[in-house]
């Protein structure tokens, strides 16, 4: 049995139909700007609760459009920067993905 890509990443029409790692939160933005940072494919299933699978599916796409992601990226960062200081906007960690508590942070 194999398992093709449409298997393992799914659109979110709420984030301008980003791809996500099926059945998670974590968008391929997020997996391309971990591995970026130096975040291995084995450690970003590891610390996020991933199959190894989704993210080399979403590695995969990745690169197979390099280009659009990254702009996209930097599209997102200098929107974040305009953000009062001490908000944030991030990804949860590991067994926070349903707490609503999570999201954009608050100053204090």
């Amino acid at each position: 049995m194999s398992i093709s890509i449409e298997n393992l990443l799914e659109p979110r029409a709420d984030q301008k139909g980003r791809l996500f790692i099926k059945g998670t939160r974590i968008s391929v933005h997020n997996v391309a700007i971990w591995w970026k940072m130096g975040i291995n494919a084995d450690e970003i299933a590891y610390r996020w609760g991933l199959s190894l699978a989704g993210v080399y599916a979403a590695l995969a796409f990745y690169f197979a459009n390099r280009n659009k992601i990254d702009k996209e990226i930097t599209a997102d960062e200098a929107i974040s920067e305009k953000l009062p200081n001490g908000w944030t906007n991030t990804v949860p960690p590991p067994g926070r993905s349903n707490d609503r508590s999570w999201g954009v942070r608050f100053p204090s």
